[in-house]
């Protein structure tokens, strides 16, 4: 059995009373309904009102159902209470455990229902998400969808205030046609007249046939009160309105004289047809009229206004919350959204042009993690307020969630316009904001599309200022790009790239060759660097390319651990007693680096296939030390140290890792870059720089390795500088064979062997 409130006839009573069971879908309604689910990220928000024996879904989103019985519903047991009811996790609360709806369809697991209270201890139904995932629900999430239901309740009480209008309005046509049958009786009663109009809340006039005053209420008056003065017995319609209209009454007849008599025109022209006319009016009161006007078959026009004053008010209460962002009280997605569908519709030449700008806050994730959720919401009001300023009245900012942001600029003149727009904008966005007691400079990444030049429909336009916004973060982001066809190609090419990636690594496809590393001083081997290589339809993909589509696409923690695995075990077939394929490098990102379950998923790596801690040295680039989660980088070093991972800077020298970031993080070994290697005889800068990091390396005892190592003079040279070790083509080329890289163990290539000779001809002992 369901439970049942003790009130349950007041309740259903209150719930009749609205005459709202079984009407059509409302905007309003869904309006929450859809920003209820965005809010909260779920995949279902009902507006649920609950009858004697079920309950029927005013609004839903995300299900296709119309209604449950009552005996399943959830929202039966919200209604015992004017608090917002909240189960985590259906499948431990005995109520609801064994509930049809959650061991089956739609298999409800959290739910979370505010009951929409009419008055204290009546509750009607509900305002509730539905999530299929069992999810915490703090008390400030709760406010929010009380908040929410407070809208429904005020669209509730305003349908219920329509109905009676509704009713009233029934009740008045009925009036009219019996006034406009009984003309000349009502002549000789007009005394009885007046008193029944004065008693009618709503404002009622009637007009013979050439349009002038013969019969008015007193509530005519007070809701005309600017043009109370004119109104008078005789008074013409149009010498009425023209005196309000000079007064500035009519708010939605604008300020201009252009758009004024342009407002009375149309004002004028309906009253002259012969069909009913429904007017709604906005007044300088804040007075919002509905007017209701029907012609007799004597000529005269019967005309009622009714206020509808707090109806107006729900309705854009309601409007505001569906349309605007919480946070930063700009513009959501939908508005702007619809608001470009319209300027791309749009023909007039003052709108021939303009822009769609995407942007996002760089590094905004690591802020968030630094300084707290608090501090993020600080930038991103700041942020939010920038924009808001910067850009015109007539320009669309909104918040597309997270730390995105779009600005939809309208009658762009020229694009140079829009670049000394853009400059101005991020000049004013990336000045410093104080966050917890620190100023922090905010960078900050634009990219622009043009229409009707990069795109005729609004998906189309969204898509290129994306596409645009993606090639500033390629090029460091922290600045501005517009949008160009081969753009279009290469985010193409990236998606698809992506799309196979994906079923590479579930295939295992992601194969890995070994370069060998030699000891300079002796040639013998010390270990080998492992390198990912991928074939797309016989095709081979840039390790650059793939690895870096892998870390958009959220694969780079798959694809890292899937090179790890067939680097360690290609490495492991190698052993055999007397043969020792020494160290293994592997390279690691940013992103795996600020997992903090990385060092535990290596530790597994290297358990299950017995492979001792010390054998493996993973390599990171210079920049990645300098990500703004440097913090979360270290701590997993140090556990990976910890654990005897040794610990590679890839292209030492090429960034602007210091002294500092040599002591701050447990680094083992330097790579010197295959740039300046390949200039080393010729070039005396690149020589110095060599020189310097080979010097470094010994004064903080940590080894240092060559790449890019091509001719024996190269390898004769790094020798001479104490460089340790070297790695490139001189030495051995990549290969993933086993017996060849047995063979580069056993012996020294035969490019060393040249380079031994040649050290003898030149006398390098």
């Amino acid at each position: 059995m369901h439970p049942v409130p003790a009130n349950e006839t007041e309740r259903l009573d209150v719930l009749n009373s609205l005459n709202i069971l079984g009407t059509p879908p409302a905007r309003g309604f869904d309006g929450i309904c859809r920003a209820a689910r965005a809010l909260f990220d779920v995949p279902i928000a009902l507006v649920s009102l609950v009858e004697a024996d079920r309950q029927w879904f005013k609004a839903r989103c995300g299900i296709d159902l119309e209604g449950t019985s009552r005996e399943v519903s959830f929202c039966a047991h919200a209604i015992l209470s004017d608090d917002v009811l909240v189960v985590e996790d259906a499948c431990e609360d005995a109520r609801f455990r064994d509930n049809p709806l959650v061991v089956g369809p739609p298999h409800i697991r959290f739910y979370a229902g505010a009951p929409l209270v009419l008055a204290p201890g009546v509750g009607v139904g509900t305002l509730c998400i539905v999530d299929h995932a069992p999810r915490p629900f703090g008390p400030g999430e709760a406010e929010k969808l009380a908040d929410l239901a407070a809208a429904v309740i005020a669209q509730l009480e305003a349908h219920r205030e329509r109905a009676a209008a509704e009713a009233e309005s029934v009740a008045r046509r009925r009036s009219e046609e019996l006034l406009s049958r009984k003309h000349e009786q009502l002549v000789h009663t007009e005394t009885l007249l007046r008193d029944i109009i004065e008693t009618i809340p709503d404002a009622v006039a009637a007009y013979d046939a050439d349009d002038r005053l013969i019969l008015f209420n007193a509530a005519y008056k007070v809701f005309y009160a600017t043009s109370a003065p004119a109104i008078r017995l005789g008074a013409s319609f149009e010498e009425m309105v023209r005196y309000g209209l000079e007064r500035g009454q009519y708010v939605d007849a604008g300020t201009t004289s252009e758009t004024r008599a342009a407002w009375l025109d149309a004002r004028l022209a309906a009253r002259r047809k012969d069909r009913n006319e429904r007017v709604v009016q906005h007044l300088d009161d804040g007075r919002w009229l509905q007017i209701t006007e029907r012609r007799s078959e004597s000529g005269v026009l019967v005309g009622v206004r009714t206020d509808i004053t707090d109806q107006k008010r729900a309705e854009m209460r309601v409007r505001r919350v569906a349309e605007t962002d919480a946070l930063t009280g700009l513009a959501n997605r939908e508005v702007i959204w619809s608001r470009a569908e319209a300027a791309l519709g749009r023909r007039r030449a003052a709108d021939a042009r303009g822009a769609l700008v995407l942007l996002d806050v760089d590094h905004f994730k690591a802020i968030n993690d630094t300084y707290g959720h608090d501090a993020g919401d600080v930038l991103l009001k700041t942020t939010a307020d920038r924009l808001a300023a910067a850009f015109r009245n007539s320009d669309t900012v909104a918040r597309l969630g997270g730390d995105e942001f779009a600005v939809l600029v309208t009658g762009i003149e020229h694009a140079d316009d829009l670049v000394r727009l853009l400059q101005k904008v991020h000049q004013r966005l990336t000045e410093p904001v104080t966050i917890a007691g620190k100023a922090i400079v905010p960078g900050v990444s634009m990219g622009a599309a043009i229409y009707p030049a990069d795109a005729d429909t609004a998906e189309d336009l969204f898509k290129s200022a994306d596409i645009a916004l993606y090639e500033t973060k390629q090029n460091g982001r922290n600045g501005w790009s517009f949008f160009d066809p081969t753009l279009r190609e290469r985010a193409e090419r990236r998606r698809m790239i992506a799309t196979r990636l994906r079923g590479a690594v579930e295939a295992n496809e992601i194969a890995v060759v070994l370069h060998q590393q030699v000891r300079i001083s002796d040639m013998t081997h010390v270990g080998f660097e492992a390198l990912a290589r991928w074939t797309l339809d016989g095709d081979p993909i840039a390790p650059s390319e793939f690895v870096g589509v892998a870390e958009e696409a959220g694969l780079a923690n798959q694809v890292g651990a899937s090179i790890l695995e067939r680097a360690i075990d290609l490495h492991v077939s190698l052993m055999r007693p007397g043969r020792d394929p020494g160290r293994l490098s592997v390279n690691v990102g940013a992103t795996q680096l600020l997992d903090p379950a990385f060092p535990e998923r290596v530790d597994e790596i290297l358990r299950r296939r017995a492979f001792a801690a010390d054998r493996l040295e993973l390599e990171i680039a210079e920049h990645v030390l300098l990500d703004r989660g440097a913090d979360r980088i270290e701590t997993t070093l140090h556990r990976l140290a910890a654990m005897g991972v040794g610990l590679a800077l890839d292209d030492f020298g090429t960034g602007y890792a210091s002294l500092a970031h040599l002591k701050r993080f447990p680094v083992t070994r330097l790579k010197i870059d295959r740039s300046f290697v390949r200039d080393f005889a010729t070039d005396a800068e690149n020589a110095a720089i060599v020189r310097t990091i080979v010097g470094l390396g010994l004064s903080l005892g940590i080894g240092v390795v060559a790449e890019g190592v091509e001719t024996p003079e190269q390898l004769a040279l790094l020798r001479g500088t104490g460089c340790a070790d070297a790695q490139g083509f001189l030495v051995a080329r990549p290969t993933g064979d086993a017996r060849e890289l047995a063979r580069q163990i056993a012996s020294p290539a035969r490019g060393v062997r040249r380079s031994q000779r040649y050290y003898r001809r030149v006398g390098v002992a």
